[in-house]
This record gives structure tokens, C-alpha cells and sequence, in this order.
């Protein structure tokens, strides 16, 4: 397997510097009660969540990143096939793992993932 780019968390990625992954595909998951949630496709195959709490006058962002190593695993938390698009099977089970908790989802299935909160 081919070395892939360094990693970092989304926030942190410059889209001027080409060593760094740059985001391929973006989907919404859910969206409803004040909560905006999407994951996307990085081009070293990292797939991210991300999502934006916009309730009263407090406002939160995370971000949980699968990283390559782990996609198949999630696919296959997901009820996919191999062929199968991890972000169409993340749009079709967006509301239902967001509404269990998608640090809570992840860490019942096993699925290892970084997280970074703000603020």
C-alpha cells in the first residue's frame, strides 16, 4: 500500500498545501432540532463526522475522523457490501445513528476514531 498524506483533524487542514488530505465528497446526515450533522470522503480515505449544535445562544462543533485502516469496518457496521459508497450508507442510516450518538454508535461497534470538540 502507498504511503498516504499525514493526518490532522479537520480544522486544522490547509487546502493550499497539497501533502495535506483535501476533501473529495461531503453529504449531509441529518438535520433538525438545531443540529447540522455531515460526513465526507478525504482523499487518503478518511471519512469524517462532523457536526454543529446551533440551540439558544451556545453554539458546538465535533468532529469524530475514521481513519482509513477502519473505513471497511464501519462499512460493515453499516450493513454494506464492499462496493458499497460509505457515505450513501451514512446518508440512508444518518438520522438513526445520530439520534443513538455517533461517538456512542462508533465505540459500540468497535470502530476507533479521533475526536476534537470547539469550544
Amino acid at each position: 500500500m502507498a504511503d498516504k498524506p499525514s493526518r490532522s483533524t479537520p480544522s486544522d487542514r490547509n487546502t493550499s498545501d497539497m501533502t495535506e488530505p483535501q476533501r473529495l465528497r461531503k453529504i449531509s446526515m441529518f438535520q433538525g432540532e438545531g443540529l447540522y450533522v455531515n460526513a465526507q470522503l478525504w482523499s487518503n480515505g478518511d471519512i469524517s463526522i462532523e457536526g454543529q449544535q446551533l440551540r439558544g445562544e451556545n453554539e458546538y462543533e465535533y468532529f469524530l475522523t475514521v481513519e482509513y485502516e477502519s473505513v471497511s469496518l464501519l462499512k460493515d457496521s453499516l450493513a454494506g457490501e464492499p462496493a458499497d459508497d460509505v457515505l450513501d450508507l451514512l446518508v440512508e442510516q444518518g438520522e438513526s445513528l445520530v439520534r443513538a450518538g455517533e461517538m456512542h454508535w462508533l465505540e459500540q461497534h468497535g470502530i476507533p476514531y479521533e475526536f476534537y470538540s470547539w469550544p
